[in-house]
């Protein structure tokens, strides 16, 4: 051992550093004694190097949490830390500044998706319940924050999916996605609906599932994705929807990025809610303003149901998103139609010429006997219904029929149909099963009036026969 060494070991034996310094406690005097020399001063500098190192550490673990602005944060001095508390003094300056510059970048990416929160409950309160402009900014946001290249927004009823938004999707995939998705056609999206959290595919194309799945498939071939997240929303423990994101290259999605996408399926409920609450508040309003014209109408046409029913049908078709409707009269066992509304002139005269019997074959058919709601959601597909006109010549795909009861006594059936397979609400028919007993109210009120007025004929006639008789 030199001179040289000895004066550098007493030299460090004797320094104590303070409590919080930045050695933290480290004794150098327990790691150098003269009977080990340079071992011990090696031991020095790999400790002093552990903890005033370079910034790599921390500047990978940011770019693996989803910061890609790491990769310009400025590195520290790379080499060993040489000497005594001074040059560690500089490298953990050196270390601090990697620390701070990791933190800048983790705010700003914070003040970002704080921004972008804020934007979208603006678009939700401008929205006025208008889903479409929400789901799109949504959709913006989360593919621009999550650094994908497309994303789609899925909502979810009776077992199927449809895309109520896209943003940033291929043209041949977004054709594709026109036409609703069954459960049983993605395994994701079944994943999603039995109860996952998330679900997230790192490569589509090397999954299990690619082969079988036929939305899989189109998703790799037509929209060339590789990575894919979908997240849930739900509202009550019911599934609402699915946001999807895609990034055409393998590199999977961090941890704050599913984070992220989850916030923004919150805000979808959120959005989907107040939708809900403003059309529920505007539909009720619709139907007092509904009803409130067809007593109206009752009223200005006393005995006259013609132009009653035709308000009928108007109103509660506008109301329920009908696209046509009838209204049948029970009459020798038959259905007579009496009013009708957005039919084809050639379907009204079929339903004119032939008048519908009482069998499971029809809708109106089927109402009477059964003396309640009907709910046919495919027509075509229905294995009991045979009236084959009202799809080919009607263009009508679902409907639904209420009965037209008065004191227990069946006088009748109003229908409604849409050229769409798209079932009703619950809500739709119970508003169907309210313009019914408005109809049954016009029937009673006119069938009262015109007794009335024939009773009063009655009465005329015979005061004219005794007044003719007394003047003889």
């Amino acid at each position: 051992m030199t001179r040289s060494d000895r004066k550098r070991i007493r030299r460090h034996a004797r320094y104590r550093p303070p409590a919080g310094s930045f050695f933290g406690g480290f004794r150098p005097p327990a790691l150098i004694s003269p009977r080990k020399g340079q071992s011990g001063m090696r031991k020095l500098r790999l400790v002093l190097k552990l903890r005033c190192g370079p910034a790599e550490q921390e500047k990978k673990r940011l770019i693996a949490a989803g910061y890609p602005e790491a990769r310009d944060m400025r590195q520290s001095a790379r080499r060993p830390v040489r000497g005594g508390p001074k040059n560690a003094l500089r490298s953990s300056f050196a270390e601090m500044q990697a620390r701070i510059d990791a933190l800048e970048i983790e705010l700003a990416a914070a003040r970002e998706r704080e921004a972008a929160a804020v934007e979208v409950l603006g678009v939700i309160s401008a929205s006025a319940g208008n889903l479409v402009p929400v789901f799109d900014a949504i959709l913006e946001k989360a593919v621009r924050l999550c650094e994908a290249e497309f994303g789609i927004l899925w909502t979810y009823h009776s077992d199927r999916f449809q895309a109520a938004a896209h943003y940033a999707v291929p043209t041949a995939y977004a054709e594709f996605l026109r036409n609703p998705i069954k459960l049983s056609d993605s395994a994701a999206l079944g994943d999603i609906a039995r109860g996952h959290k998330f679900v997230h595919v790192a490569d589509l194309a090397a999954s299990s599932s690619h082969a079988k799945s036929g939305l899989r498939r189109a998703t790799v071939e037509l929209g060339g994705a590789r990575t894919g997240l979908a997240v849930p929303f739900h509202k009550d423990g019911a599934l609402l929807g699915i946001f999807v994101i895609y990034r055409q290259e393998v590199r999977p999605f961090c941890d704050n990025q599913i984070a992220l996408l989850q916030n923004f399926a919150a805000q979808a409920v959120i959005a989907m809610e107040n939708a809900r609450l403003l059309t529920e508040t505007r539909e009720a309003l619709e139907q007092q303003t509904a009803t409130a014209e067809v007593l109206q109408a009752i009223n200005s046409s006393p005995g006259d149901l013609a132009p009653v029913f035709d308000a009928m049908l108007e109103k509660a078709a506008r109301i329920c998103q009908a696209d046509s409707g009838f209204i049948f009269r029970l009459q020798d066992g038959l259905n007579r139609m009496v009013a009708a509304f957005g039919v084809p002139v050639e379907y009204k005269k079929f339903q004119t010429r032939y008048p519908i019997p009482l069998s499971r074959g029809t809708l109106a058919g089927r109402t009477a006997l059964e003396r309640r709601a009907v709910h046919i959601v495919d027509a075509a597909a229905d294995p009991e219904y045979t009236r084959a006109e009202a799809v080919q010549i009607g263009g009508q795909r679902t409907m639904l029929g209420v009965p037209l009861i008065r004191e227990d006594a069946l006088i009748g059936v109003i229908t409604f149909g849409r050229s769409r397979i798209e079932p009703f609400t619950d809500r739709q028919i119970a508003l169907v099963t309210t313009f019914a007993d408005q109809a049954v109210i016009a029937i009673e009120n006119a069938r009262l009036l015109n007794e009335l007025r024939q009773r009063t004929r009655d009465l005329e006639e015979s005061l004219e026969y005794q007044t003719a008789i007394s003047d003889v």
